[in-house]
């Protein structure tokens, strides 16, 4: 059915409203399951509903009876035909008819019917009237079986009469108030939805007929998502009471230090986040940064505002209080409304709800893991409803590592920074009278935390300022200052609230109940005094410090002499545990050094977790090392080298350096163990500016050392050079010489040390020299380039910024006098090998300086090693001219008399910076008769023109009368003669006028005959750049039209001079600028071509037709714009279509065959609107089949689809493709010789002519199937290679509904397809196997059979595809499997493509682990190492983590193993494998008193697996996953 007669049924709207009336119901009742609009199933179908019993209620919506009358049976007789087969073929169904107008004696013949309670009663009691109806009825229900009786048919049907439109719609915006919030919104998404369905189209306009059922989660999500929520109305008092109880749970939170508070900038910042309405905001830091002050200083002044405001209602939820509930119920007991989401809802109607919810870290670390995820699940919701902002904090940890929270965008982020010591913690603590001068760096970094402040404050106010270099430290002097000092507590206080970190410990919580706690009533109090603990709204007991944890686990340990290894036994090797392993190593180190280390050997020689003896290294390696630790470390390198290699990379105090200098490096030179000298060169790296002479030491001897590669450290000793303080650099000068004469990298960063040397050792010239022109040979300088031989280019010597070697050049002498000694040198060498060797001048190396740049015009340039250092060169020698140096005064006449015309030139750029002291000079210069014809002329010019003035006038008389001899040569030849003078008159015009000799000015007066106006200017030697119009497509759009016409016959045929309009185009790039204008104003230009044809070149009139087809291509193709296309005029696209196609009549001659008429015809295809318009269409392209184009490509590898649309016949295909749809949609009739037309191009002889019939085929089968099919049989009929791929399209939109077609083309392909072919025949074989148009087990047959790679991998291409895998999941793991077994030779093909399995998210797929494991298998087999990748698969895993934990820690083992095999490159993108580990723990912890714990013992070694092979990140991960 069309969509306008579906809309027809529907009575404009009518159907729609009782749909959502009972879309209403479907909601708000649960005896009522879903809803189906103009459903696909039933007979009666306009509206479906069922209900929890199985039953079904079908309705009939009759907008009006046509004549405004009562319904009669003869009305309804097609209805309730319908009607009595639905009820006498399904029991469980009812019928409900609607309608404005009543259903007069049907509805009355009903009512009559429910006064009695069987048929036989009521065929008794009938009166004449009803009589009548009832025999109408009965007739009517006769004609059709099964035999139903009237009175069965009235019990299970029903008649409403609804009222008028406006009022049906008044009554569901009342039922919706009631119902949802925001019903505005619900009833625009619920009606656009409900009307989508019946119209059998989606939000997008596109056909869903398949999609026409709502269930009742469904209509409640299309709610959630308009941002309306299911929930009553609410009485507005009661809700902010409830909203103001909530707030007030979890607000006795610590905020002072000393009873001082100290102001958040944050707290105003989110304030400003909030007034601007921002939906999402997250706030994070550290452990202790204050994250909860800010969020209670937030919620204080958001009240204090909304005091004032009614159109504010903050909210605050302390989520910590509800860590350990993981029910609705159990929340509400403790103060959280079970329905406080809806009721936000319901107050953002009028006013601005924010939710500021705090602590969603302790929720991330709590046993009850469910909790988090409710609370993100009912941000979720927020988020959706308008009028809400939500506020939340967490730790960056979780910011990061968990899933849940890390994939979350948030409008505004902010972070708690450490307190500054300058401008809050300094006025702090002079404010409580601490001084604040005696803290060292140490104790100053850790207080910058406030929970560490806040400790440091409460001891310092009774003991005064300290020093304190650990967190651990800190709290045990807190500990023996409040609790063992104090004589109310004591001893007895002590073991009390050991006891009870034991517990958390145990517990791995932060809180334990109050009934734990095992000391007296007046101790607790005491304590709670003394915010040792703190009591929490739920009456657990927490630490009002928690470092003092750690602190007291360990003073409880010690307390029963428990060891570091029965201590580490005794707990679960979790995240969680690790900061009391570090505090008990930390108390440990303080004690006897014999008995730590003898602990230390037991733990990090033993089996425990690796990621707990890689903590306990670390931890060693923080402690300052002793000569007696060496034969603990020496035996860890030698039995446990995985424990050593932490210390020796985590060991970073300079007492480390020295200790492996007194033992290591000793030992690895008895050994003669190269590769551990080679990799400690590396290592000590670090110590180089603690101890810059023993590292350089140590690299010297290294790089004396035989049998070491000495080329691999040349990079990292000489990068290590430049990051060497100035005070140390006596050392660096032999360690550099020795890199020197090592073989070169090409790119190293020696040239950054030696510069950096350059700049602190005073380091000779002649070194530098050396590495910039040392690798030069005779044999290069004869090249014409040096190549890479020069090393002088800035980056060597730093940022490419650096003027290095210029500032240098500048400021030595020596190292200028070396560079022009090798110029002059190579100079020699190069005028030798020319035959020069007696000339006083030759250019040399003279187009390589800055020269080039003022005879040479181009667009881009160049800067080689040559250039860079001519240009030093030249500033230097500038430079010294204008200061007027010694150097300068003692090699000014060697450069001025210089045969080499690089030094000659920089001698004539010096004079001219600085003439006033170059006077003498300059005269030889000028006077100097060769130089003066040479190519430095122009250059003598201007140094004439500043200083000729300032010559005498001896000098003067003799510069121009040497002027006038120039060039004589030829000067009889009249030819030659204008010339001549021009070159005289360049040098003249640089006199002032009133110092030229009258012979002088005759030349110039005589020169202006041949060459008006005379100007001075540089030759040119070398032009490049692209060519580009004369001038754009507006002077066109601008000009009138005989103005446009004199421009085109001004430029008809011009052939651009090369020389004289050099990069400035001609007739093709006017034409060009043609054609944009005639594309944005095509009426006014196409009207040019009848007008003024013979006025018009071929060109230009190809020009303007190709720019009014762009215009209909731009407008109504699918051309896109480029560069701001914008039209200047939007004409009627068909009447433009018009006058192209009466262009392309009126001169035949000229469209024959005609590439822009080819053009034409497919833009004129988008918008013809009449059949008469097409035919004239058909008659011109059918001039285009004789047409024969020479096409040079490799026929064996062909795009033919590239080659079509860029010929001129495939814009004709494309032209009679389009039009044939396009009149198919407007309901016209086809040109008579339209298909045979289509017929000659789909049978031509040239692939690409078929490839382009191919490519719009689909589409055009779908709606002519049987001449569709007969193109696509002409087109592949002979000669197909090349063209399946064309072709696949065709047969996927076929083979569901037209197989049998389909069948004979994959039989075809199967036995005669090649290569990729093969492909085709997999994707399309396997897809009519999941429709059961082929037996699945047969198809695996012919794939067995067929072994070919490609048809596996065509199948597999369907299999792995995730839509296919959700609705034919068992079919397509069958296929894989089969894929992937042992005796397939092309098992490799499948497993590469089960690898986009795992990149789609959305919808996630999940994969049996056995599969997993075979793909897995068969990859490692590949040689390739690129064919071993599995991209993406670290995001699998984490998605499938928070779903199915459990098969994710499967997989994760068995891709593990196969990374510890195979060993490709593995890194922790985007987080994804540390979210990973942070939901596995996370599940692992929940489920561990079910289990045994045997799930964390797995995760522990995945954790440990990832850490061995070197993941990055994972350390990282570790230490920030321990709880705070």
């Amino acid at each position: 059915m069309s969509k306008a007669g579906i809309q027809s049924n529907r009575g404009d709207g009518y159907q729609t409203l009782v749909a959502l009336e009972w879309a209403l119901t479907v909601l708000s009742d649960p005896e009522y399951q879903w809803l189906e609009v103009d459903s696909v199933t039933w007979l009666v179908d306009d509206v479906v509903i069922r209900q929890a019993d199985g039953s079904k209620l079908c309705c009939q919506c009759k907008k009006n009876q046509t004549a405004f009358k009562a319904w009669s049976i003869a009305d309804l007789s097609d209805e309730l035909h319908k009607a009595k087969s639905l009820l006498a073929n399904d029991g469980m169904a009812s019928v409900r008819f609607y309608s404005r107008n009543n259903f007069g004696d049907l509805e009355a013949l009903r009512e009559f019917s429910t006064s009695y309670a069987d048929e036989s009663a009521y065929q008794a009691n009938l009166g004449k009237a009803h009589q009548k109806t009832d025999a109408q009825l009965e007739k009517l229900l006769d004609q059709q079986a099964p035999k139903l009786s009237t009175y069965k048919f009235l019990s299970r049907t029903n008649f409403e009469v609804s009222p008028g439109l406006d009022r049906m719609q008044t009554l569901l915006h009342e039922r919706l108030r009631r119902l949802v919030s925001n019903p505005l919104a619900a009833y625009d998404a619920l009606w656009r939805r409900l009307d989508c369905l019946g119209m059998r189209v989606n939000g997008n306009g596109h056909n869903s007929a398949s999609q026409h059922r709502l269930t009742k989660a469904d209509l409640t999500d299309l709610l959630n998502q308009a941002g309306s929520m299911l929930t009553p109305s609410v009485d507005v008092m009661e809700v902010r009471a409830s909203f103001q109880s909530t707030s007030a749970i979890g607000r006795t939170w610590r905020r002072d230090i000393g009873n001082e508070r100290i102001p958040s900038p944050l707290v105003n910042n989110i304030l400003a986040a909030i007034a601007a309405k921002q939906r999402s905001i997250l706030l994070t830091g550290l452990p202790g940064s204050g994250k909860t002050c800010v969020m209670l200083a937030l919620q204080d002044e958001l009240e204090r505002l909304a005091q004032t405001r009614s159109d504010l209602l903050p909210l605050f939820i302390q989520s910590r209080e509800f860590a350990d509930f993981a029910t609705a119920q159990d929340r509400q007991a403790q103060g959280l409304s079970e329905q406080w989401v809806g009721k936000v809802a319901r107050m953002a109607e009028d006013a601005h709800v924010v939710v500021v919810i705090d602590s969603l870290d302790v929720l991330s670390i709590a046993r009850e893991h469910q909790v988090l995820t409710y609370f993100l699940a009912q941000i979720d919701q927020l988020l959706l409803i308008p009028n809400v902002t939500v506020t939340t904090a967490c730790r960056d940890f979780d910011r990061h590592y968990d899933r849940r929270i890390a994939q979350r965008t948030w409008d505004k982020e902010f972070k708690c920074q450490p307190l500054d010591w300058e401008t809050e913690i300094t006025p702090l603590l002079d404010k409580l009278g601490i001084d604040a001068s005696v803290t060292d760096a140490a104790t100053r970094e850790l207080i910058c935390n406030p929970r560490e402040l806040a400790l440091y404050v409460e001891l310092a106010q009774q003991g005064g300022s300290f020093n304190v270099v650990t967190s651990q430290a800190l709290a045990q002097r807190y500990l023996v200052t409040v609790v063992q000092s104090n004589s109310a507590l004591g001893d007895a206080a002590m073991q009390a609230i050991e006891a009870m970190a034991s517990e958390m410990l145990r517990l791995r919580s932060l809180a334990v109940p109050k009934l734990r706690f095992s000391a007296s009533q007046d101790t607790l109090r005491t304590l709670l005094s003394h915010n040792v603990l703190i009591e929490m709204q739920d009456g657990q007991l927490t630490f009002g410090h928690q470092t003092l944890l750690d602190v007291l686990v360990i003073s409880g340990t010690e307390r029963q002499g428990v060891s570091l290894n029965a201590f580490i036994q005794n707990l679960p090797p979790v995240p969680f545990v690790r900061p009391s392993i570090r505090s008990f190593i930390a108390q440990l180190a303080t004690r006897d050094r014999r008995e730590f280390r003898k602990q230390l050997r037991t733990v990090l020689t033993s089996t425990h977790a690796f990621h707990i003896r890689r903590l306990v290294a670390e931890s060693f390696s923080e402690q300052v090392p002793q000569d007696d630790d060496w034969p603990l470390v020496r035996d860890l390198r030698a039995r446990h080298r995985e424990v050593f290699q932490v210390i020796y990379t985590q060991a970073i105090r300079p007492e480390w350096h020295y200790f492996w200098l007194k033992h290591l490096v000793p030992m690895l030179k008895d050994l003669r163990d190269v590769d551990g000298l080679t990799a400690h060169v590396h290592r000590v790296s670090q110590w180089k500016n603690d101890d810059a002479v023993g590292v350089v030491a140590y690299w010297v001897e290294v790089l004396t050392m035989e049998g070491v590669d000495k080329a691999q450290f040349v990079h990292s000793m000489a990068h290590g050079i430049t990051q060497i303080h100035v005070n140390h650099s006596v050392a660096l000068e032999p360690l550099l010489l020795i890199l020197l004469k090592l073989p070169r990298q090409e790119h190293s960063f020696l040239g950054h040390a030696l510069a950096h040397c350059m700049k602190v050792c005073n380091l000779d010239d002649a070194v530098l020299w050396h590495y910039v022109a040392g690798d030069i040979s005779d044999e290069d300088v004869l090249e014409y380039h040096f190549g890479n031989k020069l090393h002088c280019q800035s980056h060597e010597f730093g940022h490419s910024h650096d003027k290095f070697l210029a500032d240098r050049m500048q400021n030595s002498t020596a190292l200028l006098d070396m560079a022009i000694a090798s110029i002059e040198q190579w100079s020699q060498i190069k005028q030798s090998r020319y035959g020069y060797t007696s000339a006083s001048y030759w250019s040399g190396f003279l187009h390589d300086t800055s020269y080039n740049d003022t005879h040479s015009q181009r667009e881009f340039r160049h800067v080689d090693g040559e250039r860079i250092l001519l240009d030093a060169v030249e500033s230097a020698v500038i430079h010294h001219a204008n200061i007027h140096s010694d150097w300068w005064r003692k090699n000014r006449e060697r450069l001025c008399s210089s045969a080499e015309g690089a030094l000659r030139y920089f001698a004539i750029l010096a004079c001219t910076a600085a003439p006033a002291s170059n006077l003498d000079a300059m005269g030889c210069l000028l006077c100097e008769k060769p130089l003066l014809q040479s190519d430095l002329a122009y250059e003598l010019g201007t140094l004439m023109q500043g200083s000729f003035a300032q010559l005498d006038d001896a000098a003067q008389d003799a510069i121009q009368a040497l002027i006038l001899g120039l060039h004589q040569e030829d000067s009889d030849d009249p030819k030659y003669r204008p010339w001549m003078l021009k070159k005289q008159a360049q040098l003249i015009l640089t006199i002032p006028c009133h110092l030229r000799s009258p012979t002088s000015q005759e030349v110039l007066n005589e020169c202006e005959k041949s060459f008006w106006p005379v100007e001075r200017q540089p030759d040119i030697g070398m032009r490049g750049g692209a060519v580009s119009a004369p001038f754009s497509f507006e002077v066109f759009l601008a000009a009138s039209d005989d103005a446009v016409l004199r421009l085109l016959a001004h430029y008809n045929g011009y052939d651009r001079d090369s020389f004289d309009d050099f990069l400035v185009g001609g007739e093709q790039q006017v034409g060009r600028q043609l054609h944009e204008a005639a594309s944005r104003q095509p009426t006014r230009f196409l009207r040019l071509l009848p007008m003024h044809w013979a006025q018009l070149s071929n060109r230009f009139r190809d020009d303007i037709m190709d720019g009014v087809a762009d215009y209909l291509a731009h407008r109504h193709g699918n051309l896109q714009s480029q560069n701001g296309w914008t039209p200047v005029e939007e004409p009627d696209a068909a009447a433009l279509a018009q006058h192209i196609l009466d262009e392309l009549e009126r001169h035949p001659a000229h469209w024959h065959y005609n590439r822009a008429a080819s053009n034409a015809l497919q833009a004129c295809a988008h918008v013809v609107q009449n059949t008469m318009s097409a035919e004239r269409l058909v008659f011109l392209a059918i001039d285009f089949l004789t047409l024969r184009e020479q096409i040079f490509t490799s026929e064996i590898a062909a795009d033919w689809l590239t080659i079509g649309i860029n010929m001129t016949r495939g814009h004709v295909v494309e032209a009679l493709m389009i039009m044939a749809t396009r009149l198919h949609e407007n309901n016209l009739t086809w040109p008579e010789l339209l298909v045979s037309t289509l017929r000659q191009f789909a049978a031509d002889e040239h692939p690409a002519i078929r490839a382009l019939i191919l490519r719009r085929l689909p589409y055009l089968q779908s709606i002519q199937s049987d001449l569709g099919w007969e193109l696509f049989d002409l087109a592949m009929q002979e000669g197909a290679t090349g063209l399946w791929a064309m072709a696949e399209p065709c047969l996927y939109y076929a083979y569901h509904q037209k197989f049998d077609i389909v069948a004979p083309w994959l039989r075809r392909l199967y036995s005669d397809g090649q290569d990729t072919e093969l492909e085709t025949w997999g994707r399309i074989s396997a897809l009519a196997a999941l429709s059961k148009q082929i037996d699945f087990s047969s198809f695996l047959s012919e794939l067995i059979s067929r072994n070919a790679s490609q048809t596996w991998r065509g199948a597999a291409s369907v299999w792995t595809h995730p839509g296919n895998m959700q609705q034919h999941r068992d079919q397509c793991l069958a296929g894989i499997q089969a894929g992937l077994n042992t005796s397939n030779p092309d098992a490799a093909a499948v497993a590469r493509k089960c690898r986009s399995l795992f990149r789609e998210k959305t919808p996630l797929v999940s994969v049996p682990t056995e599969l997993i494991q075979r793909c897995f298998t068969v990859l490692e087999a590949e040689t390739e190492s690129a064919q071993r990748e599995f991209y993406g698969f670290d995001a699998w895993l984490n998605a499938t983590s928070t779903r199915d934990p459990m098969s994710a820690l499967e997989s994760t083992e068995i891709y593990l193993n196969y990374v510890r095999r195979v060993k490709p490159y593995l890194y922790d993108h985007e987080n994804n494998l540390t979210q990973l580990l942070t939901r596995l723990f996370a599940q692992a912890e929940e489920q561990e008193e079910l289990d045994g714990g045997a799930m964390l013992q797995r995760v522990v070694a995945v954790q440990d697996t990832l850490l061995a092979l070197g993941v990055n990140g994972v350390n990282d991960w570790l230490k920030d996953a321990e709880r705070p």
